[in-house]
């Protein structure tokens, strides 16, 4: 009898992990489609290594490719507008020691066909156990429907 309660228990769990797993999938559906529809570019920055990731709508808004992204932090500095870059690395120092949101406007030229695009974003530090800065979450979008800025 024990036996057979178990194995209706262990049941009862694994129909509970898959009902959970497929909500988990149409969450993780839900989410891609409104970051694809709303144009949003999501990207992460490992405070640790420097290294930097980017979703495909980030490539996207900012005129790259995979081929050209290097995965490292300079990338982004090294293309964004001279003008920019000091405002940039501020905003970035100011939110690891102080953990506030921030919001950011920059324009960063692509390497791969040398435009310059405008983008606005949001960002977020994320702390360790210890309290210490360990990644730089954040958001972009396109101003002007991303259009390329001549001249």
């Amino acid at each position: 009898m024990k036996k057979n309660k178990d194995a209706m228990t262990m049941t009862t769990r694994l129909v509970s992990l898959q009902e959970m797993s497929h909500k988990i999938g149409d969450s993780e559906d839900t989410l891609k489609m409104a970051l694809e529809v709303g144009k949003i570019g999501v990207w992460n920055w490992n405070l640790v290594n420097q290294s930097l990731s980017w979703d495909a709508q980030m490539h996207v808004l900012l005129g790259t490719n995979s081929s050209v992204f290097t995965g490292k932090i300079s990338f982004f500095f090294d293309n964004i507008a001279k003008e920019d870059r000091s405002a940039m690395n501020s905003i970035a120092n100011e939110a690891i020691v102080s953990g506030k949101p921030f919001e950011y406007k920059f324009k960063f030229t692509s390497p791969v066909d040398g435009i310059a695009r405008k983008v606005t974003g949001r960002g977020r530090i994320v702390r360790d156990e210890f309290g210490e800065a360990i990644k730089m979450i954040g958001v972009c979008v396109g101003l002007c429907n991303n259009c390329p800025l001549r001249g």
